[in-house]
């Protein structure tokens, strides 16, 4: 296993972990979200599809980040990138360096979202027990770095694409 993705699954575990043991300690009604200083938008009556509607949504989200990681390398046309068209008409042994690119990609957004609903888990259950704190600047900075990353992804995977188009037509455009 990819170590992104061992690390994403581990956070997501946690995340169901910490869930299920804080459930028996939430009072009667939790939040239903938070804005940004960390106070409730609504509340809503505890009940385990209200409490795990969140960490079951990360389960999902990972099953899909990892399900289209997987199928990538078999099918390139379902990456969307500039120059997708470059990265069509490349023979297998030539896209592969790129596609690695955009599935490490997959697994970077995996761990990012991971991150990002483990914090969203542990305020909830934080202000539902009325304990004072917010997401404060991590819950802040998260969704700027993770879009940060992505972007440098991008950008990588780009020049990655030119790199090999390149090499490729250098060596005489071969078939295979």
């Amino acid at each position: 296993m990819r170590p992104l993705r061992f690390l994403s699954w581990g956070v997501v575990l946690a995340t169901v972990v910490y869930a299920v043991a804080v459930y028996g300690q939430l009072p009667d009604r939790i939040p239903t979200g938070l804005d940004a200083a960390g106070a409730a938008r609504g509340w809503t009556a505890r009940s385990p599809l209200s409490w795990f509607f969140l960490p079951g949504m990360l389960v999902v989200l990972q099953v899909l980040f990892d399900v289209l990681a997987s199928l990538i390398p078999a099918r390139p046309q379902m990456v969307n990138l500039p120059d997708k068209e470059k990265l069509l008409a490349l023979p297998t042994r030539w896209r592969a360096p790129v596609l690695r690119e955009v599935v490490l990609m997959m697994d970077a957004t995996g761990l990012g979202v991971a991150l990002l609903f483990a914090l969203i888990q542990w305020q909830l259950t934080r202000t539902a027990q009325g304990q004072p704190g917010a997401l404060g600047v991590a819950g802040l900075l998260m969704p700027i770095g993770l879009t940060v990353v992505l972007l440098l992804f991008v950008a990588r995977i780009g020049s990655r694409l030119d790199e090999a188009y390149r090499a490729w037509q250098v060596a005489g455009a071969p078939a295979e």
